[in-house]
């Protein structure tokens, strides 16, 4: 029996869930990953490590800085009483200073190589790529590491054109 309904007959279509904001991630070192601790799918939060490079050279770097930047400190504290006495000439107290500043300056900048041998999530969100394996170089894939955010997300589909004009603006929709 046909009867008349007052339910208006849907319009279904197949498409796609997207992340609302997709964020490759690169190592900032070169060298050979050592780990990778995540999987995609992982929840991830900010600061969290996601992956390493072998830091042994740069390791070995910031040691040799930081024994020159402690050696010059201590040659600093040593000869500031002295200056302070006014026993030590001004051309050697500037000398000094600019020792301590370079080796300060220089274990500064080996220590941060040192920590660009980590890759850490940027932000909270979710890993939607992993194109990497241990023992493969950093510098191989554009991208390692995909972060995705996906507190919302974008449906994608394609309406077939002789249905578009059903479709106005305003109407409500749902997807599962």
């Amino acid at each position: 029996t046909i009867e008349a309904s007052q339910e208006v007959p849907g319009m279904q279509y197949c498409g796609t869930i997207e992340a609302w904001q997709t964020i490759p991630l690169t190592f900032q070192s070169s060298g050979i990953v050592t780990s990778v601790k995540v999987e995609e799918g992982d929840k991830v939060t900010k600061g969290q490590i996601l992956a390493t490079v072998d830091n042994g050279d740069n390791q070995s770097v910031y040691e040799a800085a930081k024994a020159k930047y402690e050696q010059a400190k201590d040659a600093y504290d040593r000869l500031k009483t002295v200056h302070d006495k006014g026993s030590l000439t001004e051309i050697k107290w500037v000398e000094m200073e600019t020792n301590l500043k370079q080796a300060e300056s220089q274990m500064n900048l080996t220590k941060s190589s040192l920590e660009k041998c980590i890759m850490r999530a940027p932000d909270n969100g979710m890993i939607g790529r992993r194109n990497i394996e241990p023992g493969q170089s950093a510098l191989t894939t554009a991208s390692p590491i995909e972060l995705v955010k996906i507190d919302k997300v974008l449906v994608k589909f394609s309406v077939p054109e002789n249905e578009i004009s059903k479709v106005k603006k305003g109407m409500k929709a749902s997807f599962s």
